[in-house]
């Protein structure tokens, strides 16, 4: 009853404006007309001017609800800046404070300040704006499938779905666009970014989603030879009518890999084409969400960098890096300059590619161990090639494959503790002649007086007793100032 009256009074307002412009015209018409006629337009008027108290009202409300929100979050704000000064007093008073030699448990406290929570919660902020970009890419992509969907809010919800499974796929895409390659140093942005064909087959392997169909229909596998078509599918683009073609785009997206949005879609094909019979009606994002869940979650292999880049924000390594900031800034600019690099935007900024950072590796390590350079400090390269990889921010666009000034900061991390901890170095191979066993014993011990003048000694005891901030100033003052 009080929905038919309040609709009643709704359809009532516009009609009291109607009547009131007749009871106006009929008063200029007729200024002597019938009572009813004059007792109608006061009614209306009455009417119309409730109408614009409520608005003014409403308005009112909503313009002080806003105000009280501007000031609640000023007040968050300010409260926020005061907790973080005092924190930051704390840190400094706590460092006066300190002998020069720290204890490990002090260096350890420096790194361990972000918890699982809020490294997740960072990590999907930004990722929020790269998600834009790919599902637009993905949505083009998959026309075909979704243009069969039949549900109104389908293509809404498979957009909610990916979004939530994006930071999965993504870390899966990691893994197996980096890991799985052998090192070379001469291998181009767009595939140092991407997956290979071998790459490809080594996730369906890992999911275990390649071979024979089995009877069981919640365990359908695809053929190798249908896998390997669905892959060069991928590598082609729909144009405006829908056709796929070539891409022309080589220089980003090479036609014999897959970026992030291609294996997205790829994950969105598998999963529509193993989907068991008895799920043939339900929605695509329904589909994904159980084929993730099921068949690629549990078996695909991630690389989360998300807890050394927390390590990385740490206040110790900060100033470390910020004490240190032009000579970190001539180094790249001087490597970058050395290659036929990208200048990514209007700031100019430049990248360094894999084959730069390469030269940056050889000439450190020459001037660290000069003299027994020849007898065999022998870098493992393909752990260099990682670290390169991983410290990429960016999976999509020119800058998928290189690094720039931003990300440099933290490959220089990342080279620290493998230089540091001695991981990135290998004993020189045999030679294929014949050799006695005192002169194998005399090679390894030369390799390993080489590498140990390129580590710390204090390393070579213990390398967990240093924090990460402590890493990065022996690598910058020992190796880096080096090719300054």
């Amino acid at each position: 009853m009080l929905r038919k009256k309040q609709r009643g009074e709704e359809r009532g307002e516009p009609m009291a404006t109607r009547r009131a412009k007749e009871a106006v015209n009929m008063l200029k018409s007729n200024p002597v007309s019938p009572r009813e006629n004059v007792e109608r337009y006061y009614e209306c008027i009455e009417v119309l001017r409730e109408r614009r108290k409520r608005a003014a009202r409403d308005a009112f409300e909503k313009t002080k609800s806003k105000r009280e929100e501007r000031r609640k979050r000023k007040e968050e704000e300010r409260a926020a800046k005061i907790a973080a000064a005092a924190l930051v007093a704390d840190g400094e008073d706590g460092e006066d404070a300190c002998d020069g030699d720290e204890s490990a448990e002090s260096s350890d406290s420096d790194e361990g300040e972000e918890d699982e929570e809020t490294r997740k919660i960072l990590f999907q902020k930004e990722l929020s704006y790269e998600f834009k970009t790919v599902w637009k890419d993905i949505a083009h992509e998959s026309k075909d499938m979704m243009n069969k969907e039949t549900h109104r809010d389908a293509i809404k919800s498979l957009e909610l779905e990916l979004r939530r499974t994006y930071v999965s796929a993504r870390l899966i895409f990691k893994h197996y666009a980096l890991w799985t390659k052998p090192f070379d140093e001469n291998i181009s942005a767009a595939e140092f970014g991407s997956m290979t064909l071998n790459d490809w087959f080594a996730f369906l392997k890992d999911c275990d989603l390649i071979g024979a169909n089995s009877v069981d229909e919640n365990n359908k596998k695809m053929l190798k030879s249908s896998a390997e078509l669905l892959f060069i599918r991928l590598n082609w683009i729909t144009d405006a009518s829908g056709r796929k073609v070539k891409n022309a785009d080589t220089t980003t997206n090479s036609d014999r890999s897959l970026v992030i949005t291609e294996f997205c879609v790829g994950i969105l094909r598998l999963a529509k084409a193993l989907r068991p019979k008895k799920y043939k009606n339900e929605m695509l994002s329904e589909t994904l969400a159980r084929f993730m869940k099921e068949r690629i979650i549990p078996r695909a292999k991630f690389v989360d960098v998300e807890p050394f880049r927390s390590r990385m924000r740490a206040r110790r390594v900060l100033k470390v890096l910020e004490k240190n900031k032009s000579l970190i800034t001539h180094v790249f600019e001087k490597y970058a300059a050395i290659g036929t690099s990208t200048s990514i935007g209007a700031a100019g900024l430049r990248t360094i590619d894999l084959n730069e950072l390469v030269g940056l590796v050889k000439d450190m390590v020459a001037r660290v161990v000069p003299s027994q350079n020849s007898g065999g400090v022998h870098v493992k390269f393909l752990v260099v090639q990682r670290c390169f990889g991983l410290s990429q921010k960016e999976v999509l666009g020119e800058d998928a494959g290189e690094i720039d000034r931003e990300e440099f900061d933290e490959l220089v991390g990342r080279l620290a503790e493998e230089f540091y901890d001695g991981t990135c170095f290998a004993p020189p191979p045999l030679s294929t002649t014949t050799t006695t066993t005192s002169e194998v014993h005399d090679t390894h011990a030369a390799a390993a007086a080489a590498a140990a003048a390129a580590i710390p000694s204090s390393s070579l005891s213990s390398s967990s007793s240093s924090s990460l901030a402590d890493k990065i100033a022996w690598f910058i003052e020992t190796h880096l100032a080096l090719v300054y």
